[in-house]
């Protein structure tokens, strides 16, 4: 067990008895531990205050299912302080899972609220969809379905592609065949597929935005994702600052006493700057993620509805109430009416509102 330990941090068994570089293997991790927790315990504490207090489940299960990134990503850059890479690539395909679930998430929101996804159809039918230009980018509007048939490729070609990426980039680390070549390309071609379907996505809900006012995801899904999207690119400069220098490379060696490979080098800084960068999130998320939410159902019948379903529904208790938003929040498969805050397929919706 003690060599499966030493394996994972890098430690060989024929330099345990250097005591000075025990030491400095384990400075950074004790140095930056308050800092993890920092980032850890706010964003749990947060999540576990919206699984108790779970009263608009149709939205709070989105904000819980964001939240949940940052632990996640806590977790992967603490580990890249003191394991090595070719064990972080595990935990980083995890994390690249869920993030690619998140996206779909969003997505399929976007899509319920704009009349695709049977889902609160005939509450938006009057409204245009709308269109402010990104930054100085004078790109020609394009038709309603031509624009869900653009959104729905640049999509899933992320969801599609990166889990790939990542499986190929986790197996060719294994056999010790990631160069310097193929992963710049990797990591390129990674950064463009994400910020292809992050722009996309962005100006798809610009279009939309008067259709989705009663829930307003953007600024909760955008505040996450343009983190990621920068810490690849901040993981990207740094691989090519410390791999293209060889002195770097020396210096690193004699500074800490580990004779690493630039790789792990290259996740071990990633891990702080992103580590310290996500203390800012971590303050700013009551703010993003409201505990007691303003109303966000903004139209009448919906909010109607929703009125007249509570007067039905059972009181739940303390625990009651958390059991039911784990199960919520946790039933990853289950897309049906995202964005409808009664939960309801739009013949339901109508059977009960419009046709009484």
């Amino acid at each position: 067990m003690e060599d499966l330990f030493n394996l994972l941090l890098g430690t060989e068994s024929n330099n345990s008895d250097n005591p000075n570089e025990e030491v400095f293997r384990a400075f950074v991790p004790s140095l930056l531990l308050p800092v993890f927790l920092m980032v850890f315990i706010p964003s749990n504490f947060l999540i576990f205050q919206h699984l108790f207090n779970y009263h608009q489940g149709f939205i709070q299960k989105f904000y819980v299912r964001l939240l949940f990134m940052i632990p996640i990503n806590a977790i992967v850059s603490y580990c890249q302080l003191f394991v090595r890479y070719r064990y972080i690539v595990f935990l980083q395909l995890a994390r690249d899972f869920y993030e690619v679930y998140v996206v779909l998430t969003f997505y399929f929101l976007l899509l319920s609220s704009c009349g695709e996804a049977p889902c609160l159809t005939r509450c938006v039918s009057h409204l245009i969809p709308r269109v402010n230009r990104l930054c100085c980018c004078n790109v020609p509007v394009p038709g309603v379905k031509k624009m869900l048939l653009i959104t729905k490729i640049c999509v899933y070609q992320f969801a599609i592609q990166k889990p790939i990426l990542s499986i190929l980039k986790a197996v060719l680390v294994q056999f010790n065949l990631l160069r310097e070549g193929p992963k710049v390309f990797l990591r390129l071609y990674g950064l463009f597929s994400m910020f292809v379907a992050l722009w996309v996505l962005l100006f798809f809900f610009r279009c939309i935005s008067k259709a989705v006012v009663a829930v307003r995801p953007v600024q909760i899904f955008l505040w996450i994702k343009v983190a990621m999207f920068l810490n690849l690119i901040q993981e990207f400069i740094i691989g090519l600052i410390i791999s293209k220098n060889p002195g770097i490379q020396h210096f690193l060696n004699l500074f800490t006493g580990l004779d690493l490979k630039p790789v792990d080098y290259e996740s071990r800084v990633a891990g702080i700057v992103f580590l310290i960068e996500m203390i800012y999130l971590d303050c700013v998320s009551p703010v993003v993620f409201p505990l007691k939410s303003v109303a966000v159902v903004q139209i009448k019948e919906v909010a109607l509805y929703l009125d007249k379903k509570k007067e039905g529904e059972p009181e739940r208790g303390y625990w009651g109430n958390f059991l039911f938003a784990l199960k919520d929040v946790f039933t990853f498969w289950n897309f049906k009416g995202m964005g409808c805050p009664h939960g309801l397929s739009i013949d339901s919706y109508s059977n009960a509102l419009f046709d009484n």
